[in-house]
């Protein structure tokens, strides 16, 4: 969490940015010296501060991971690997439609996405929205941008053109 403090030192203000976040079981607090006026780009300062709490915090456990992802990918097969992709897109797609609210179990989407084999007894809105997040997830994996807006409300769209048209590619105004 972060706030702004004003504090008064010999008849002047100063004004300070804290963040209070949790390490090993505490909660701690970091603090930024902003100076005796605020800046107009607070909220670009308190980004950039989180970020680099983050960075300090975090992100050597982030390379460890890395590494020891890599360290692992290189020993599987091409044949393997491509194997590992289409596994972990079912189980993503599952996972993502059931808490959207699909009745469909894991078999019958992994079935649908790996077999093309059609559950008897579900609607077909829960069918197309599979098929949409399988398509929108093997191109995420291809995506030669950055992640932006544009981007997510591109994904969004194709997830959703086939099912709900009304809200495809839009951010909710409620």
């Amino acid at each position: 969490m972060v706030s702004l403090r004003k504090w008064s030192r010999n008849g002047s203000y100063h004004y300070s940015l804290e963040h209070s976040l949790r390490k090993d079981r505490k909660v701690v607090k970091r603090a930024k010296y902003l100076g005796q006026e605020l800046p107009k780009d607070l909220h670009i300062i308190s980004e950039e501060n989180l970020r680099e709490i983050y960075r300090e915090l975090w992100f050597d456990d982030f390379y460890r991971i890395r590494d020891g992802y890599q360290g692992g990918r290189s020993k599987i097969s091409l044949s393997g690997l491509e194997k590992e992709i289409i596994q972990f897109g079912t189980m993503f797609t599952y996972n993502t439609n059931r808490i959207e609210g699909s009745t469909q179990t894991f078999k019958e989407t992994a079935n649908l996405l790996e077999s093309g084999i059609t559950p008897d007894s579900r609607m077909i809105w829960e069918l197309k929205e599979a098929e949409s997040h399988r398509e929108a997830y093997e191109e995420i994996l291809i995506y030669p941008s950055d992640l932006s807006l544009d981007a997510i409300l591109y994904f969004h769209r194709k997830l959703f053109s086939k099912t709900k048209k009304d809200i495809a590619g839009k951010i909710r105004d409620h």
